[in-house]
């Protein structure tokens, strides 16, 4: 969005709306909401894994590295970072009278946030807590690897998270 005017982003992340969320679908989640240039997707604990999330990062992560996928060929420089944490959520109806919509609150959705947007400062595709890596039931199929304690902004105390290439 840096790169382009209003129209193009605009243009451009519809597009990649588009073929993000089948992926999501595919892996068992949904797209709770778009957030400028970025989605928020919930996916269910299946079997006490998370492992469809993961999927589906790896996934996303592999369309927009391929410089032959037709949505890469219009913007080639596209980067996304993607944050994953795994916890309880509260999903209801929150607002006002006069504003009302869909929300998903509580700390595991602040701590995914604060992963992605910590992607960029750290150099990596994804950033997944060890709530998250330590319910992954096929870890031998990722190369994941340890970031160490990180600070995250507005929590207490640091957490251990992992980075992982594609």
């Amino acid at each position: 969005s840096e790169s382009v005017n209003a129209v193009e982003c605009f243009r451009f992340l519809n597009s990649f709306f588009e073929v993000a969320e089948p992926v999501i679908r595919e892996h068992e989640g949904f797209v709770y909401q778009y957030i400028g240039d970025e989605i928020v997707a919930l996916f269910p604990m299946v079997s006490n894994q998370s492992d469809g999330a993961l999927k589906a990062a790896v996934q996303i992560q592999r369309i927009v590295s391929d410089p032959l996928h037709v949505l890469m060929r219009t913007q080639p420089e596209f980067r996304i970072g993607v944050g994953l944490n795994t916890g309880p959520v509260a999903i209801g109806i929150a607002g006002t009278s006069f504003r009302l919509g869909a929300c998903a609150f509580g700390n595991t959705v602040n701590i995914a946030s604060r992963c992605e947007s910590l992607t960029k400062s750290m150099n990596e595709k994804i950033i997944l807590t060890e709530s998250t890596w330590s319910v992954v039931n096929n870890q031998g199929d990722f190369e994941v690897r340890s970031l160490g304690d990180v600070e995250i902004r507005g929590l207490d105390e640091s957490m251990v998270l992992y980075g992982m290439d594609i």
